[in-house]
């Protein structure tokens, strides 16, 4: 394709995109969420049920952050829907996707954002039980973990004939 024949800027959309975020109470899921809803986006954040067993470490800054939504004033708040979710369990992805779509008709953009890193040496990482545990459970966040939310969110977007699917991984991924 020629210089010439590259378009010098996107189209616009015609109205607010449809983000599904699989971390939505990280760091970058806030930060996403954040940029996202001020251009007048619709953002429907993942979010890991906390209790006694797993407490979420980023659970304050995402309260946080719907606090900061609820004092905006404007329609912020109905633009953005959290809904708990494992991505590593396929039923919850099915029903994020399904929440998507009750809510507000379509997925625009899906971003799996869901990561973590277990820092050691192979012989440490296998040296016992639970630390094979914690190895075979940062595979299933950070692989199986977008699969399933992939292979939930594609029949709908085969239907829609539209829509993209980012994955932001890291070394561990």
């Amino acid at each position: 394709m020629s210089q010439a024949s590259v378009p010098s800027h996107f189209p616009a959309h015609d109205g607010p995109r449809v983000w599904v975020i699989s971390a939505g109470s990280s760091p970058i899921g806030i930060a996403l969420a954040r940029q996202l809803l001020a251009h007048g986006d619709i953002v429907v954040a993942g979010v890991p049920e906390s209790n006694l067993e797993r407490e979420d470490p980023h659970g304050a800054d995402f309260e946080a952050f719907l606090d900061e939504l609820a004092s905006k004033g404007s329609d912020w708040e109905e633009r953005m829907k959290p809904v708990i979710m494992d991505i590593r369990i396929m039923n919850e992805c099915q029903v994020i996707i399904a929440e998507a779509i009750s809510a507000f008709g379509r997925i625009d953009i899906l971003i799996c954002c869901s990561s973590q890193a277990i820092i050691g040496t192979v012989e440490e990482l296998s040296a016992s039980e639970r630390t094979r545990l914690l190895v075979k459970d940062q595979f299933e966040l950070n692989y199986f973990g977008p699969v399933n939310l992939i292979k939930a969110v594609l029949p709908q977007l085969r239907k829609q004939k539209n829509g993209h699917i980012l994955v932001l991984g890291g070394i561990s991924t």
